[in-house]
C-alpha cells in the first residue's frame, strides 16, 4: 500500500514537473490547446446583391407564384419547378441583408431555399422598359421577370 501511494506521488510530482505545476498566472484551456480548437466565426457574406426594385404600388389584382428564393452569381431569383424567373420587387422597404443572406421586405426577413408566396404578375415584353428604381444586375437574365407585389 505504500509502494502504491509512493508511486502516486511520483506521477504527480511527475505531472505537475512536465505541465509547470500550478503557477500564479493560469493558462486557460483555449489559450492552451488553441491550435486544436475550431473558431466559431460567422460566416462572411457570399456577395452583396442589389436587389432589383421597381416603383411601390398598392393598385391592381395580383396572381401567385409559388416557388424559393435562389441566388446564381448576382442575381435573386425564384425556382418553381424547372422554371428559373428573375423577381421585381414593388414592394416598401425592400433589401438585401448581407450578413444574414436573407431578403427583407418590411422588416420580415425570407431565407433562400425555402417556399414562398409571391403576388404580382408576369412581365409581358422585355423587362428593359421598366420603369426600375433599382436595376437588375447586367448578368441577371431577364426573361421572365415577375413583378413582386407581397410575400408571405
Amino acid at each position: 500500500m505504500v509502494r502504491l501511494c509512493a508511486g502516486s506521488l511520483i506521477c504527480v510530482a511527475l505531472v505537475t514537473a512536465c505541465c509547470g505545476g500550478a503557477s500564479s498566472s493560469s493558462t486557460t484551456y483555449s489559450e492552451y490547446h488553441g491550435s486544436y480548437l475550431t473558431k466559431v466565426v460567422k460566416p462572411k457574406p457570399l456577395m452583396k446583391l442589389s436587389i432589383p426594385l421597381l416603383h411601390p404600388s398598392a393598385e391592381g389584382d395580383t396572381a401567385l407564384l409559388r416557388g424559393m428564393l435562389v441566388v446564381q452569381r448576382h442575381c435573386l431569383y425564384i425556382v418553381s419547378g424547372d422554371r428559373k424567373t428573375l423577381p421585381a420587387f414593388a414592394t416598401f422597404d425592400t433589401k438585401w441583408d448581407d450578413q444574414a443572406l436573407d431578403l427583407v421586405v418590411r422588416g420580415r426577413h425570407f431565407k433562400l431555399h425555402r417556399l414562398y408566396s409571391f403576388g404580382g404578375g408576369l412581365v409581358v415584353g422585355p423587362a428593359t422598359t421598366l420603369n426600375w428604381v433599382v436595376p437588375p444586375h447586367p448578368s441577371c437574365v431577364l426573361s421572365p421577370v415577375w413583378i413582386v407585389s407581397s410575400i408571405s
